[in-house]
C-alpha cells in the first residue's frame, strides 16, 4: 500500500517535472510604455504649470505697468502740491509783511 503510493506519486510528479520548462517573459515593452506614459504625463503637466506661469508673469507685468504709471501720476500731484505748498508760503509771507507795514504805517499816523 505504502509502495503504491510512492509509485503513483512518482507517476504524477515526474512527468509534471519533465514537462515543466522556464519561460522567460521580456518585460521591456511594459518598462517601455510606462516610461512613455510618465514621460507623457509629466510633459503634459509641464506644460499645464509653464501656461499657468506664463499667465503669472504676464499679470504681474501688467500690475508692475500700472503701478509705474500710478507712481508717475503721484509724483506730478506731489510735485503739484509743493509748488502751491510754496506759493501758499509766499503769500503769507507778503501778507504778514504787509501787516507789519500797515502796523507800522498806523503807528506813525497815531504819533503824529
Amino acid at each position: 500500500m505504502k509502495m503504491l503510493k510512492i509509485v503513483l506519486f512518482a507517476i504524477m510528479i515526474l512527468p509534471s517535472i519533465s514537462l515543466a520548462k522556464c519561460y522567460y517573459v521580456p518585460c521591456n515593452s511594459n518598462v517601455q510604455s510606462g516610461k512613455t506614459q510618465t514621460k507623457a504625463s509629466l510633459e503634459k503637466d509641464f506644460n499645464a504649470i509653464k501656461e499657468e506661469l506664463r499667465l503669472v508673469k504676464q499679470s504681474y507685468e501688467d500690475y508692475l505697468k500700472t503701478l509705474k504709471e500710478g507712481n508717475k501720476e503721484l509724483d506730478l500731484k506731489i510735485a503739484l502740491y509743493r509748488q502751491k505748498a510754496l506759493h501758499y508760503k509766499e503769500i503769507l509771507f507778503l501778507l504778514s509783511k504787509s501787516i507789519h507795514l500797515e502796523d507800522k504805517n498806523i503807528n506813525l499816523k497815531a504819533l503824529q
